[in-house]
């Protein structure tokens, strides 16, 4: 479903709607927090220090167009993002701002195909996401794509892999090899003090 190359992904800095666990889909476009903010920041020394001992370089840095995921890659990175529109946060309809808690169990019994009460279907959202995604990868080597935490999901999931929570700023490495897609993850910049 994804063209087989390489890529970085970052979830964006912390928000309020984060910090208090409430759903902020694809059409509550919250920006960061000061907490998202100092995330941020502290991502950007471990790029750099990555970057020196590791050899780590983007070819392109793609970003949500959402103020959260724009705003994470302009203080992370210090650069202005390709801005890829189809990589926006799955749209809840009426569970947006609701508790993260009740989404979770909504969906665990939804089928894929079928659309939230006027959000998107999962299936629609993880379509929507691979088109982006196959764009973005048909124009660059090793991306960094700064996007959300469903977006996360959708990529683990299309790409058969095991699920887990991304936390704010995790920067996480897909690596494509002729075995097949594996992760790796770096430990988010979360000690803001």
């Amino acid at each position: 479903m994804l063209i087989k190359k390489s890529f970085y992904f970052v979830r964006h800095g912390e928000t309020d709607h984060n910090r208090q666990g409430l759903c902020a889909g694809g059409k509550v476009d919250t920006s960061l927090n000061e907490t998202g903010k100092k995330q941020a920041l502290l991502l950007r020394e471990t790029i750099l220090l990555r970057q020196k001992l590791q050899n780590l370089s983007f070819s392109q840095v793609v970003s949500s167009p959402m103020k959260r995921a724009m705003e994470t890659a302009r203080l992370a990175l210090n650069v202005e993002p390709h801005i890829e529109h189809d990589l926006r946060e799955w749209e809840l309809g009426e569970l947006e701002e609701q508790p993260v808690a009740q989404f979770l169990d909504y969906i665990a019994q939804l089928p894929r195909e079928t659309p939230l009460l006027g959000g998107e279907s999962f299936a629609f959202f993880c379509q929507r996401v691979a088109t982006a995604m196959n764009r973005v990868l048909g124009g660059s080597e090793s991306p960094l794509i700064v996007a959300h935490g469903g977006v996360h999901w959708a990529l683990l999931k299309m790409l058969d892999l095991p699920t887990r929570r991304i936390e704010n700023t995790e920067l996480v490495y897909f690596r494509y090899e002729q075995g097949g897609w594996r992760v790796e993850r770096d430990e988010p910049a979360t000690s803001v003090g």
